[in-house]
């Protein structure tokens, strides 16, 4: 199966994606048991992590979808802290509005 890490969300950013190895409750061969090879693909592809999961016994499911959520939500703040919201923009006059002028009632 092809995955792609290249999607991409309304602004341009990457959509998270978090590669999970499931059936962790029976034997596999190769590097799908190697967590050293699991971080460097990872890395090379442009996973954000990897889970070994099992939906069968209840392992890491819960887990894995609370980091893929944490790690959205942290993005996302930190795009909004580097990045002015619109409505907190100052807007400045070019200077032909004139003075504000006083009421003394």
């Amino acid at each position: 199966a092809v995955v792609s890490t290249q999607s991409t969300g309304p602004n341009g950013e990457p959509v998270p994606c978090l590669l999970l190895s499931n059936k962790c409750d029976e034997p596999k061969d190769g590097n799908l048991s190697n967590p050293a090879f699991l971080d460097s693909f990872c890395k090379q592809e442009g996973f954000i992590g990897w889970f070994d999961t099992s939906a069968k016994h209840n392992i890491n499911v819960t887990e894995s979808a609370t980091f893929l959520v944490k790690h959205i939500l942290e993005t996302t703040e930190q795009m909004q802290l580097q990045s002015p919201r619109q409505d907190d923009t100052l807007k400045v006059s070019n200077g032909h509005g004139g003075a504000p002028k006083r009421s003394d009632g």
